[in-house]
This record gives structure tokens, sequence and C-alpha cells, in this order.
């Protein structure tokens, strides 16, 4: 939801009433009969003060054993938030027929200001000593939208007695803001083409950006540009908004539109819509991976075999423009960089030439997984089609994993907030040591390094996304646990080719081969390998996003190769004749002296969307707990700069972004028990503020589930849970991430669950437990 300064803004709001509906535990917005429930260990969200839990809990109870109980003057029971209450119901009654104080019912929307309601009162005489029940409607102008609100149960006065409070159950409102103004919220492109039909919507809302859905007035559009509009251009709203489905404009650029509805307009128009004859909305991006063999300083090779730098190294930029000039790579992810010098002699020496100028790179970052800075990762991209979003690293047992966001630049991106990003995984993995014992170590390191980097994606993120991870991977066949860690389980990465083997000096996958590019005198050159080609080292990988064109890019069929490799070159240099790769002999040429690797190149067709372009900037916000760690992360739904950034929990804020650095994810690790509340507040460019959605967890580490037998063969028992009420939903998955069994339990009544397993074969699975929006994780052994 989106909304402006000042901060302190009140929302006007109305909530159709309903006081007569049942309240019961299946259909309540919240419930709570306190059951389970201690001074030590309270319902989660709640919070008491001086609060009695247990005093003849067994026999004052409205139902059960537990009930709440205050008797001090500013005692007080607060509910956790919620959104959009209408009604309350909830059982109280006095300890004693003397009883004398007063309970005032409250709101409030940040634990700081609260407006009386309703009261309790008692007189000293004849005081209710059974459960009575209150039933309270909620007034209209209860504040709900963003952030909910809070209700408590305050004792503003006492002479003698306890107020006991049971069985609190509220029921959901509808709620909807007082439309103050209309505002295009959808339209189809910043392109119109002349004289064919575009869409867009329009909202009546508050002043906040909330879209009143009880308006239902006709909408007119009109403009004041020098032109015709054309169509349809009255509608009833529905629900608020009203849908414009085949506007014309025959006219120039630019177009400005303006809607109305009685004494309501638009005070923003909708406007800079460029008229055209067409609009085009696919673009193609190379993308590259290069390991630039020991760039800049290069190497050479001492007595006894060792590489060491060369100082002053031969002027390989000069090559490497060359190289570059031809392929036109949109994205070029290099390995190998020795120093940021590097860096800038390829920007500035190898890309920015010749009358090019838009390349950039991204900022440069040395190696932190070891004290070894030798080989670094770096990107360069096109600023004609992309903007670099973030750059952050994953640490491994060798080099960083560098990774690198990137969004389209879409024609239409001025206005729309459906922004197609990228991630580019930057990998440089163990290479093979000499030896079949050294080999076999290097392999479990690569392997477990890319299992690292596949765990980190998958608790950084919460869907799929557009990812291609490249490098120099270090591999030898498709069999290896570095190559089946990336390819296999949750956002998995693809072989575009699909050429899965043995690829190690095998002429069958001669097509696939980057190194190595040399044979001959020039073998050796800034320490490169020997032979021709005959390893496939080299790779670009692609998400499943990508391959199925689930988010409007999608991989081009056949666009996937090394560079210069013609695939009848095996053992082969790169130049040599019979090379029928169509690459000029003089660029070939050009490999040979670059490096010992040739690059990988595919495309992929980016569609930007012409359908529905949102006009709102937002913020969403997810997050789940895993153990004792609340992993967070959030995707920006604005095309404005992001000026600086606020995560709070529980109105505290725990994480800040400034101005240049985008990170979209965080962890609160060791956290203690309790239920967390959390929404980000970000302010843009220009000005504007916004707010993310609030999101309410809840950790309960000191709660441990076990299982047991462990190892077990077909059944196995999950024990400890102390919710016997809530839903439990199981997933099993392999050591690759395979998922390998679902289960869903209404409620572990007993406190345990039965799995029942026959299915599985013998080995290690990892059981996921989610109940109540937390998330335990057991690792056992089928036998």
């Amino acid at each position: 939801m989106k909304l402006f300064l000042p901060l302190l803004i009140i929302f006007f709001l109305s909530t159709q009433q309903n006081s007569t509906a049942q309240c019961n535990s299946t259909n309540a917005l919240l419930f709570q009969d306190f059951e389970g429930y201690s001074v030590s260990n309270p319902p989660p969200g709640w919070i008491t003060k001086n609060v009695d839990y247990d005093a003849f809990s067994t026999f004052l109870a409205y139902s059960g054993t537990k009930r709440l109980g205050m008797n001090d003057v500013n005692d007080s029971i607060i509910t956790p938030l919620v959104s959009c209450p209408n009604q309350i119901n909830f059982y109280w009654r006095a300890s004693g027929a003397s009883s004398s104080w007063v309970v005032q019912i409250q709101y409030s929307t940040d634990l700081a200001n609260w407006t009386t309601i309703d009261n309790i009162t008692t007189t000293g005489s004849g005081s209710p000593i059974t459960y009575q029940l209150k039933t309270i409607a909620f007034p209209n102008n209860i504040l709900t939208p963003p952030f909910g609100v809070y209700i408590r149960w305050n004792m503003t006065s006492r002479v003698s007695g306890t107020f006991y409070l049971d069985d609190v159950c509220m029921l959901q409102g509808v709620c909807h803001a007082v439309a103050t103004q209309l505002r295009f919220t959808q339209y189809t492109s910043n392109c119109v083409p002349s004289g064919i039909p575009f869409s867009a919507q329009v909202c009546a809302t508050d002043n906040n950006g909330f879209t009143d859905t009880t308006f239902t007035n006709t909408i007119t559009l009109s403009t004041s540009s020098p032109g015709t509009l054309g169509g349809t251009l009255s509608v009833n709203a529905v629900a608020g908004c009203a849908t414009f489905n085949n506007v014309t404009y025959s006219g120039v650029s630019p177009l400005s539109i303006t809607a109305q509805s009685g004494s309501f307009t638009s005070p923003v128009p909708l406007t800079g819509l460029n008229i055209q004859t067409t609009c085009p909305n696919v673009d193609t991006l190379k993308v590259v991976t290069y390991n630039l063999l020991n760039f800049p300083l290069g190497g050479v090779y001492a007595l006894g075999g060792a590489c060491t730098l060369q100082e002053p190294g031969p002027n390989r930029w000069d090559t490497l423009k060359y190289i570059m000039e031809y392929m036109q790579p949109d994205i070029l992810i290099v390995q190998e960089l020795q120093t940021e010098l590097g860096a800038d002699m390829v920007l500035s020496n190898a890309l920015n030439v010749n009358g090019v100028t838009h390349y950039a790179r991204a900022p440069y970052i040395p190696n932190r997984s070891t004290a070894n800075t030798k080989y670094n990762n770096e990107l360069f991209y096109n600023t004609d089609k992309l903007t670099l979003y973030n750059t952050t690293t994953i640490g491994t047992s060798i080099r960083d994993c560098c990774v690198y966001t990137l969004y389209c630049k879409d024609p239409q991106l001025n206005a729309h907030h459906d922004t197609t990003f990228i991630d580019m995984y930057c990998m440089h993995t163990k290479a093979k040591g000499l030896g079949a014992a050294q080999a076999t170590l290097d392999s479990i390191q690569r392997a477990a390094d890319c299992q690292k980097v596949m765990d980190t994606i998958r608790l950084r993120q919460t869907t799929n996304r557009n990812a291609i991870l490249g490098g120099d991977l270090n591999l030898y066949s498709s069999n290896e646990g570095a190559f089946q860690n990336l390819t296999t389980g949750l956002y998995k990465f693809n072989d575009p080719i699909n050429a899965p083997g043995a690829w190690e000096s095998n002429a069958a996958f001669a097509y696939t081969h980057t190194q190595a590019a040399r044979s001959g005198s020039l073998q050796s050159l800034e320490c490169g390998a020997t032979g021709g080609l005959d390893s496939r080292l080299d790779f670009l990988l692609a998400t499943d996003d990508i391959m199925n064109d689930a988010k409007h890019m999608k991989y081009i069929p056949n666009s996937y190769k090394p560079f210069g490799n013609s695939g009848n070159l095996f053992n082969k240099s790169v130049n040599d004749p019979t090379n029928s790769s169509g690459v000029p002999f003089s660029v070939l040429n050009r490999l040979i002296n670059m490096s010992d690797h040739v690059p990988v190149e595919l495309k992929v067709a980016v569609k930007y969307p012409n359908a529905v372009l949102s006009l709102l900037d937002e913020i969403v916000l997810k997050g789940n707990v895993v153990n004792d760690n609340i992993f967070l992360n959030w995707e920006y739904k604005t095309t404005k700069k992001i000026v600086s950034l606020a995560l709070y929990a529980n109105n505290k804020i725990v994480y800040t972004q400034k101005d240049g650095f985008n990170q979209r994810y965080f962890t609160l690790k060791n956290i203690a028990n309790g239920y967390y509340q959390f929404r980000i507040q970000a302010q843009l460019q220009d000005g504007e503020i916004v707010y993310s959605n609030t999101i309410a967890l809840l950790q309960k580490n000191n709660i441990e589930l076990t299982a047991s037998p462990n190892p077990f063969l077909d059944v196995i028992k999950i024990n400890g849970f102390t919710q016997k009420n809530t839903p439990v939903s199981i997933k099993i998955t392999d050591t690759k991430g395979i998922v390998v069994h679902k289960q869903f339990f209404a409620k572990p009544l007993d406190g345990f669950i039965d799995l029942k397993t026959v299915q599985l074969s013998k080995g290690f699975y990892f059981i996921y437990i989610l109940q109540d929006n937390r998330t335990q994780v057991l690792k056992v052994i089928k036998q």
C-alpha cells in the first residue's frame, strides 16, 4: 500500500457491521481461550501487565481450566494486532458479588494512543459471579489499514475484587476507505499506438491511496492534449474501480488523460504517453561468461611448474577488445581477474571503445572467502538495456560466488511496476588436482561449495526467479556432486543444451568443450592449459523460470554455445583450419592469445509486459522461521530509486539501508521466543513514503520437536507438539532438496504425529515441519 508524507496520517474508514453474528473458533478472525498458557508462556502476540493466569483457574474459568484476571489499577490485557475487526465477543465475570472496579475496552493502532469504545463497571453490590457474554460492535471509524488495531481491557479504577476474562472471539469486518479523489492505478503501456485501443484503470481512493470499495459511480475520461480521445470513455466503477478497455487516441505526443466523477477528479493526470505507429516490447540479451586467465598481470611458469605473476603483463586488453567487439555481449561475467585495475582496463580498453559508451561494471569485490585474492570475479553490462540493482557475495571454501541483480530497461519502465529482474551468479570452483586421490578431494570440495550456494539461494528466496549461474565450474561429468547440487532440488538451475554425460576427454561431447583453446607453442602462455579442446569447464546454467518463460524472460533455443567451437575440434586449438563455426579467423586467433578458455554465450528473449501496468509503488515483504532464525525477503514493485529503507520488528528498527545499497533480504539469528511483527518503511527519490505489508511470525525455539526412532524403518513419530489445535504441514526432502513426501495434519491432538514412509528408499532425509508460520527441520535416516 502507498502512503505520503507527513507520516502521522489519520485514515477515515467505514466498517460494515454485523453485531448479531455468532463468533466461534472456526469463523473467528481471532479466538483465544487461554488453554495451555501461563504467565511465563502467554498466548502468541498477547501483551499482559500484572495479570493473574492461574489463581482459581481450576474452577473459575468459563471453559476449560484457564482464564485471565486483573485486580489492580492499570492492569491490562492486549490482543495481538488484528486487521479489520467489526465485532468482539468475550465472557467476563467478577470474583465476588462485592467486587467494585471499572474496566475499559479500548483500541489503538500504535500501542500508545488508546480510544475507549465500551466499559464494564461493578459497584460493590450484586456483581455478577457467573460469566456474562459481552458483544461489542466496533465503531465505523476504527482504523484498520494498513497496520490493523490492538484491543485492550484496561482496569482504570478498583476498590475490591477481580475481573475475569475468557473465550475472546473477534469477527472479520469489511473495511473500505472513504473516497476523496480519483487515481489512475493501471494502464497498458506508456507507448500508445495511434488509433489502436489501449486500456486503463481508475480507482476512487482516499488521500493515502486506499480504494473505496463501495464507490460505484460513473467515471469519465477526457484529455486536454491536441487530438481525439475515442472509444468507451464513461464506465461505472465496480468495487471502487473503473476499467476502460478500448480507449483510442489519434493525435501527437504526449498524451495526457484526466478522470472525473462528480466532484472527484484525478489530481495527477495520466501523462507522458508516447504516441507511436508501433510499440516494440521484445528485446534480446546476450549473456557471456569468460575466464580471462590471470588478467591483467599474466603469469609465467617458474621452476617446479608453479605459476607466478608476470610484471608487467602483456597488454591483452587489446586482444580482448577484438573479441568483445565481435561478440557484443549485454551481460559479461569474467573470472581470474587479478586486480581492480584489470576491471577498469576491460571496461575502458576492451568494451567502451571505438565510439561505444554504453558499458558499465559492477563494484569490484576482492575475494573474501580466503586470503587469496589472486582470482576475482566481475560483471559488465549494457546500460542501454540493463540497470545494476544490487551486488553481493556468497562465501565458499575457496572463492566468492558473486551475485549481481539487474533489471531490464523496459521502454515502459517509467510507469509500470512489473520490472523484469535477472540474477547473475558468477562462480569459479576448485580445479582438479594431480592424482586420483586429490581429484576426488577436489570434487568433494566443489560439491560442498555448490551446495552452499544453493542453500543460500533457498534461504534468501521464497519464489522462483530469473537467474543464470555461470563461470569456470571445473566440472568433468554431469554425475559430479557439484553439478547435481546445482541442477536438482528447489530453485534449481538447468543445462540449456541438456547434455548429461562424462564430458572430459570425450569426443562425443566435443561441441561442449571450452578448454583448452590452445595447442602447440602458445599453450603455456599466461600459465594456460595444454592439449586443445577436450574439457567442458565453463557453463551458463538457467533457472526453470528462464527455461519456461515464466517471468518475461526465455532462453532462446540453440543459442547456447562455446564461442568459436564448431564441434569438430576435439584435442585441437580453436583456430584449427578445420574450424567451421563461422567466427572469423582474425577473432579465433585472438582467442588463442587471450586465454586457454573460450567464452560461453547464450541468448534470452525479454518480453516486456503489454497488459496491465501498475502505477502504485509497493513493497512485498515475506518471511519464515527456521529453528531459531527468522529469514525475511522483500520485492520492490517500483521503478523509482530507493533513497532509504528501514525494517521494523515490533515497531523497532532492526535493519536499515541507505542510498546506493539495495539488499533485499535480512536474517534475524538466535532470536528469543515471541510473536514478531515486521514491516518496511522506504522513502523513494521523489520523497514518497512507501510501507510494505505487515507480516506476523511466531518464534518458539524452546519447544523442540523430536523424531523417533531415528534411524527408522517405515514409520517415524514426530513428538513435542504443544499447539494441539493448530494444523501441521510436513514436507520431506532428500539431500538434494527434492521433495519426496508431503502430508497435512489438521490437529496433532495427542502431541505427536506418525509419518508412514514406506515408499522412501534408504538414506538421509530432512523433515520440514510447518506449524503456525514456524518451520523446524529434523535430519533423519531411513534404514
